[in-house]
Order: C-alpha cells, then sequence, then structure tokens
C-alpha cells in the first residue's frame, strides 16, 4: 500500500500524501507502516541537521577587518 500511496494521493488531488492517510481506515498494518515512514522521516531530517550543524563549526568564519 505505501508503494502506492504518491499515486493514490496524485489521483485525489492533495499536495503531500500526509492528507490521504486521513482516508485509509486504521488497519494496524497501516499504522505500522506510517508510523516507520514518520519516524524514518525524523531520523532522516535530524541526521541532515546534525550534519549541518557539524559543518557550520568546521567552517572559519571571515575576520572582520578594520574592528
Amino acid at each position: 500500500m505505501t508503494s502506492r500511496l504518491p499515486s493514490l494521493s496524485t489521483y485525489m488531488g492533495h499536495v503531500s500524501s500526509v492528507a490521504t492517510y486521513w482516508y485509509l481506515p486504521g488497519s494496524p498494518t497501516l499504522v505500522k507502516s506510517a508510523a516507520d515512514h514518520i519516524q524514518n522521516t525524523v531520523l532522516q531530517t535530524q541526521a541532515i541537521l546534525d550534519c549541518t550543524v557539524t559543518l557550520a563549526t568546521q567552517v572559519e568564519r571571515p575576520s572582520k577587518e578594520g574592528s
């Protein structure tokens, strides 16, 4: 089901598959799939933020000349 959700979302005119989940029955399999998807998205976002912070702390900031 998860692999076809983007197609269903497009068919229903939704911008995001999140809106489509509201129309599906809450079977245990579907709920687990949704929870896994959300968890993976959060983990990926956190990893990107961690890398961004690490890179930002490693970049030398230009010194202000004349100050």
